[in-house]
């Protein structure tokens, strides 16, 4: 959502575009010739889109597969295949699926707005796709244009020159090539035989460097363009091991290099948290407001590059005074509450805490009718919300990732109250994000809250709150749960009619769940394993939602046997629990089924290496801490319920992701201990 208002508010720092209604039409053209003469410009812009996609193969070419996810996720983003893209939602789309940081996201956006309408239709989104995410995509000089447009605009300076256009110095060129190069010699080399070719060879590295840099100048579009299409930055780029096609998805992943492209942009929030004592009560609240007349200078005007550009929760985050908003606060500030209540009290186990459903009303409403109606309107958003993310969602540390849930809501706010909190009014969300990793439902005392409140958070942090879907988040594996599953608990609390309709709505948004989510490209969070780890994390990330049931892969339609084989594996399958040779290999039969393999420790480390990755992080079990550490370190297993389902004695953790003074990324357990309400570090 852009930021509009208050006095730290105003222009996003993206650039501005004309307001649009729903079909991309510029509002506000009063004369009927000049809505007419711009309905035409429109019509045009398409038809000559249309054209370039059919050279492309998009209509009758063979690459109609492609086109069709395209608009699938086109449709998703925007509910209508005539609606247009906004700026804001495609760079947090793109920050998810492909792990893009916000200033490449941002070029790639502009270079495939071929109308420069500041929005993109769905031949442009598509565009988008073609010349820099889709595999093997031909070699068309308008893809070579976009793609050189993307890089240039990730590298140009920020402001316009005297003639009204960007330019890129001979730094930013410079940057561009170091980006490329593993070596200051590699750089110098490339420099010198883009610009300066006719340079002695025995000049020194350091006297390359600097005199190609200095004779780069400063470059329009036009230059660039004339270079990147040069014999010499090709044969540069082949010493890369790198395509013009390829390049930009080297760029785009911004925070795994060193350098300019991946510094901080400082911008100050219109909104301040304040701090204050209820009257008459020895507590106090916090709440969010926009910044006060007093706090700022007299005659005061914000620099633009200063101003915020979207909400901090993201561009889809149930927007503020609305009643989604206030329904998701309230969900989540009577889970805080209890959480510090909770501390206090004596230890009790899950199952008998709270078992009035007093919790519940408090969330959720004091009658029936309007427990049914919060529970179904939070539902329906988080659907949204989920659907609109990709399979596999990519996002940067750090990450806080919970286990099993299983609706011991008591475990769950007790982690919460010892190791930070999901709330921007006195916790952490604003500075790490939240994985929960399947399992939230079945067995515990409180499944219905712990649906609540996750999907409370997940409509009012939607950049910041992941989940995950776990074997547990199926309609069959509910009901096979009997009197202790979440379809029973669903028609207890809401009667036999009203009970399982909205058990179906609930289920309408756990199909849509993310499947896995790949943290700083290094580890892979998913709630089973590996399986017999024959698939890849990008053959993961095509499979299809909805999910509406988990089926064998000699039940599925051939065509997506493959898939059904990923899903479950991902979802149900589990790590030998020894390191030792017998424990190496695939087995067969878990858990009572032929298709269900457990892996062992040579699995995992071949996936890990195949897939570029270090860690897999995964749920799915209960482990007497809460966590373990398997298969030589590469395979950790979290569970966040307590003396699991009443039979077990184990205790609940969660693991703490982020980057240590050494850059190092860490995994830091943090538990909870079975029998009280003592923390193990």
């Amino acid at each position: 959502m852009p930021r509009n208002g208050g006095l730290l508010g105003g222009a996003s720092t993206f650039p501005e575009t004309p307001p649009h209604n729903g079909g991309g039409e510029p509002m506000g053209v009063e004369s009927p010739l000049a809505r007419q003469s711009t309905t035409s410009l429109i019509k045009n812009a398409e038809r000559e889109q249309r054209a370039l996609l059919t050279e492309l193969g998009f209509y009758g070419g063979g690459r109609e597969g492609l086109k069709k996810a395209s608009d699938r996720a086109f449709l998703i983003l925007t509910n209508s295949l005539e609606e247009c893209l906004s700026l804001e939602k495609f760079v947090e789309h793109v920050r998810l699926r492909y792990g893009v940081d916000t200033r490449p996201a941002v070029a790639c956006f502009h270079a495939a707005d071929l109308d420069d309408s500041g929005l993109l239709n769905r031949h442009e989104f598509l565009l988008a796709n073609e010349a820099f995410y889709h595999d093997d995509p031909p070699d068309h000089k308008a893809l070579l244009d976009i793609r050189s447009t993307a890089i240039f605009l990730t590298f140009a300076d920020d402001h316009e020159h005297d003639s009204g256009e960007r330019r890129i110095s001979g730094v930013g060129f410079r940057q561009l090539v170091d980006e490329l190069c593993k070596t200051k010699s590699h750089s110098a080399a490339m420099m010198k035989a883009l610009v300066i070719p006719e340079a002695e060879d025995d000049v020194d590295t350091e006297g390359a460097l600097a005199a190609a840099t200095d004779a780069v100048g400063s470059l329009n579009l036009d230059a660039f363009r004339v270079l990147f299409a040069s014999d010499e930055f090709v044969d540069g780029l082949q010493r890369t091991r790198l395509s013009r096609s390829s390049l930009l998805k080297k760029l785009c992943q911004g925070r795994e290099m060193d350098g300019g492209l991946n510094d901080s942009r400082v911008v100050l929030d219109d909104r301040h948290a304040v701090s204050r004592s209820d009257d008459g009560v020895d507590v106090t609240r916090i709440a969010s407001e926009e910044v006060p007349l007093d706090a700022v200078n007299t005659h005061f005007e914000l620099d633009p590059c200063l101003r915020v550009e979207t909400d901090w929760r993201g561009p889809f985050a149930a927007e503020r005074g609305t009643e989604l908003f206030m329904l998701a606060s309230n969900v989540i500030d009577v889970a805080i509450a209890t959480s510090h209540n909770t501390f206090a009290e004596a230890p009790v186990r899950d199952t008998e805490w709270n078992v009035e459903g007093e919790l519940l009303e408090k969330m959720l409403g004091p009658t029936a009718a309007d427990r049914q109606h919060s529970l179904s309107k939070l539902a329906r958003h988080c659907q949204a919300e989920v659907a609109r993310q990709p399979t596999v969602v990519r996002i940067s540390q750090p990450v806080k990732v919970f286990g099993d849930v299983h609706g011991q809501l008591r475990d769950l706010l007790l982690l919460f109250r010892e190791f930070g909190q999901p709330s921007h009014r006195g916790g952490d969300i604003e500075c790490v994000k939240y994985v929960f990793n399947g399992d939230f439902v079945d067995r515990g005392a409180h499944q219905i809250e712990v649906v609540a409140l996750l999907f409370a958070l997940k409509v009012m942090y939607p950049s910041r709150v992941f989940l995950l879907r776990g074997n547990h988040e199926f309609r069959d594996v509910n009901s096979y749960m009997g009197v202790d599953g979440f379809e029973a608990k669903m028609a207890h609390a809401f009667g036999p009619v009203v009970g399982p309709e909205l058990f179906q709505v609930v289920h309408e948004s756990f199909d849509w769940l993310p499947l896995a989510c790949v943290i700083e490209d290094r580890i892979l969070v998913l709630h089973g394993g590996i399986g017999a780890g024959e698939w890849s994390i990008p053959e993961l990330e095509e499979v299809q939602r909805p999910i509406t049931s988990l089926e064998a892969p000699d039940e599925c339609d051939p065509a997506t046997g493959r898939a059904c084989q990923m899903v479950l594996e991902a979802l149900w399958s589990d790590p030998s629990d020894s390191d030792e040779a017998m424990g190496r290999g695939v087995h067969w039969g878990n858990r009572g089924s032929e298709n269900i393999p457990s892996f062992g420790p040579d699995v995992t480390s071949e996936f890990c290496s195949a897939n570029g990755i270090d860690v897999v992080v995964r749920s799915h079990q209960f482990v007497a801490r809460g966590y373990k550490v398997m298969h030589h370190g590469h395979l950790l297993t979290v569970f966040s319920a307590r003396n699991y389902f009443d039979r077990e004695e184990n205790d609940s953790a969660l693991l703490l992701i982020a980057k240590d003074g050494e850059g190092a990324l860490r995994i830091r357990p943090k538990a909870l201990l079975q029998d009280d309400i003592g923390s193990r570090w």
